[in-house]
C-alpha cells in the first residue's frame, strides 16, 4: 500500500508550491475521539458531496508536499491503508459525513503506542481533484490515564499562558518562568505544541519577558499578549504584543496601555476588541511574608484593545480595585467580574489583604459597569465558568486573612444574580488548571494547597457536572500547579508545564486521555 501514496505524491508534486507546513488542503476532514483502550474509537470522515477516499496508518510522522497540500505521513514500510474505498466501495455519502466506529483492543501494553493517521479523497472541487485532510495521530492509553509529550520545551515555565490556534491542532505557549506566584522569574521564549507530532517546537521571542501576562485568541486567529512583569519581577508591563500564527512572527501593539499591569484578566468581547480589567502595578515585596506592595498597587482600571486599529483604550473605571481576580463572559455578551484583593493592611513585618466581595458586570454596548450582587467569601483565582442554565460557577481560589486554598463554591443565579453556596470541591485548590468541554462539564487539575506564602502543589483532579455536582478523577502522574490545559481536537487534554511539590518547574506536557 505504500506505493499507493508514493504515486499520489509523484503524480501531484509539480503542482504550484509546496504548501508550508505539514497541513492538508481543507476540503476534507478526518476527525477522531480519544483512543482510550478498551473502548471505541470514534472516527469521522467529511468531504463536501461525498466519494471515495483513502484512508492511511502509519508509525511516524512525514511531510510529502504536493503543492496542494502535504502527506504528513512517512510512508514507511509499515504504513497501512485500512480503508481503500475505490475498490471496497465504502464511499462518503453525498451528505458528506461518514462516521465509524472502531473497537479498541484492552491490552495495556499498547497504552503510549502512537500511529499517524491521515485521509486522501478524490473530491472534483479540490486542486487537481485531490482532498487531504487534517492529519492526526491516535495515541492507544488506557482509559483516564496521561501519557507524557514526546518532547520537552527549551524552557521550564509556569504562570505561562497557552492559547491553541483556530485549527486546535497548535497550542502556544508564551512567557511564564520559574519561581513562586509572588516572585517568578519571567522568560521571553515561546513554545509551540503540534498535535500532531505530539512535540514542541520554539516559536519567536517575546519582545519582553512576560508572566503574570495574559494571551488571548482575536477572532482573526491572532494572539493578544499583554501587560505581565517584566525579568526582575518588580515592575509591570504597559505594553501589548500581537502574535500571527500565518506568519509566527510578533507585532507590537501601536500605544501603550494607560498604566502597568498584570495579575489582570482579558476577555474577547463578541465585536472582536478585548476588555483588560484590573491587576496591580508592581510586585516588589518589602521583605519576606510582607506583600504589602504587591496588594496595595491592585488597580481598579480597565483597557480596551481594538484590533482593528492595533490600540489600547482607557475604559470606565471599576467600583473597586481588583488584583488576582477573574472574569468571564456571560450568554448575552456581557462581561461578569468577581473577586480579587483590593488593598492590605501594613503590620511592618506582615501585611494582611482586603478582598472586593462585589460583583461587576461590563456591558460592551454601553461602555458601562454595573454592580451585580455580593459574593458569600471573596477569594483570588478561583476557577470561574458559566453553567449550562447560564449561571456561574465560582470554585476555589484562596480566601481569609492568610489567603488560604479553599474547596467552597458559589452559584450565581442567571436570572436573579444572587449567589448562594455550591456543593464542596473534593479537595482545596488554587492555580490549578481548568477548563469547561463542550458539555458544559468543567475540569480541575492539580494547584495547590496551603497559605499564599506557602501554596503546596497537589495532584488532584476533579470534574463538575451541573445537576450532579462534582466526581474525583485519577491522579496526576506527579503533583503540578501554576500549569495549563488546553482541550485538544481529538478530546484529549494538553497539560504544559507548572510546579512540583517542591517548587521546580517543569518543562514537560502531559496528555490525558479521559
Amino acid at each position: 500500500m505504500p506505493r499507493i501514496l508514493l504515486a499520489l505524491a509523484l503524480m501531484f508534486s509539480s503542482a504550484a508550491l509546496p504548501a508550508q507546513g505539514c497541513n492538508g488542503n481543507g476540503f476534507a476532514t478526518l476527525g477522531l475521539g480519544p483512543a482510550a483502550l478498551s473502548t471505541n474509537l470514534d472516527i469521522n470522515f467529511s468531504m463536501p458531496g461525498g466519494g471515495a477516499y483513502y484512508w492511511f496508518l502509519d508509525v511516524a510522522p512525514g511531510n510529502i508536499p504536493l503543492g496542494l497540500g502535504s502527506v504528513c505521513l512517512a510512508a514507511s514500510p509499515a504504513l497501512m491503508n485500512l480503508f481503500d474505498t475505490p475498490s471496497m466501495g465504502l464511499l462518503i455519502p453525498p451528505s458528506g459525513t461518514l462516521p465509524v466506529i472502531v473497537p479498541l483492543p484492552g491490552t495495556p501494553s499498547l497504552a503510549g503506542f502512537t500511529l499517524f493517521t491521515q485521509m486522501i479523497a478524490f473530491n472534483p472541487s479540490a486542486p487537481s481533484g485531490l482532498a487531504l485532510s487534517n492529519p492526526m495521530s491516535i495515541q492507544l492509553a488506557l482509559p483516564d490515564s496521561y501519557n507524557g509529550a514526546l518532547n520537552t520545551m527549551l524552557n521550564w515555565r509556569g504562570l505561562h499562558t497557552a492559547t491553541s490556534f483556530v485549527n486546535s491542532r497548535y497550542v502556544f505557549v508564551a512567557g511564564g518562568g520559574s519561581g513562586a506566584l509572588l516572585a517568578p522569574t519571567p522568560v521571553n521564549s515561546t513554545a509551540i505544541y503540534d498535535h500532531f507530532t505530539r512535540t514542541f517546537m520554539p516559536g519567536p521571542n517575546l519582545s519582553v519577558p512576560r508572566v503574570l501576562h495574559t494571551a488571548t485568541r482575536l477572532l482573526d486567529g491572532r494572539i493578544l499578549l499583554a501587560g505581565g512583569l517584566d525579568g526582575v519581577a518588580i515592575n509591570n508591563w504597559t505594553d501589548g504584543e500581537v502574535y500571527d500564527p500565518a506568519t509566527n512572527t510578533f507585532m507590537p501593539v501601536a500605544n501603550q496601555m494607560a498604566g502597568p499591569r498584570a495579575a489582570h484578566t482579558a476577555t474577547l468581547l463578541n465585536d472582536g476588541r478585548v476588555l483588560l480589567t484590573g491587576g496591580n502595578t508592581m510586585f516588589a515585596i518589602l521583605s519576606a511574608g510582607n506583600y504589602i506592595t504587591v496588594f496595595s498597587t491592585s488597580i481598579n482600571t480597565t483597557e480596551i484593545y481594538n484590533p482593528v486599529t492595533n490600540t489600547f483604550t482607557p475604559g470606565p473605571i471599576m467600583s473597586s480595585k481588583r488584583l488576582a481576580h477573574e472574569a468571564v463572559k456571560l450568554p448575552n455578551g456581557t462581561v461578569l467580574v468577581v473577586g480579587g484583593i483590593n488593598g492590605g493592611i501594613n503590620l511592618g513585618v506582615t501585611a494582611l489583604p482586603t478582598f472586593t466581595s462585589t460583583t461587576q458586570i461590563f456591558n460592551p454596548t454601553t461602555n458601562t459597569f454595573t454592580n451585580s450582587g455580593t459574593v458569600v467569601s471573596s477569594r483570588l483565582k478561583p476557577v470561574l465558568e458559566v453553567l449550562p442554565s447560564g449561571n456561574v460557577l465560582m470554585a476555589g481560589g484562596a480566601a481569609g486573612t492568610f489567603i488560604t486554598a479553599t474547596n467552597t463554591t458559589e452559584i450565581r443565579n442567571a436570572i436573579t444574580g444572587a449567589w448562594s453556596a455550591g456543593p464542596l470541591m473534593p479537595v482545596a485548590t488554587v492555580l490549578g488548571g481548568n477548563i469547561k468541554n463542550s458539555n458544559g462539564s468543567i475540569i480541575v487539575s492539580g494547584g495547590g494547597t496551603g497559605t499564599l506564602a506557602n501554596f503546596t502543589a497537589g495532584n488532584q483532579v476533579m470534574r463538575f457536572t451541573e445537576g450532579v455536582g462534582w466526581v474525583g478523577l485519577s491522579t496526576l502522574p506527579a503533583t503540578r500547579m501554576n500549569h495549563s490545559i488546553t482541550l485538544m481536537p481529538d478530546g484529549t487534554y494538553l497539560l504544559v508545564g507548572g510546579i512540583d511539590a517542591l517548587t521546580y518547574t517543569y518543562n514537560n506536557a502531559l496528555i490525558w486521555t479521559p
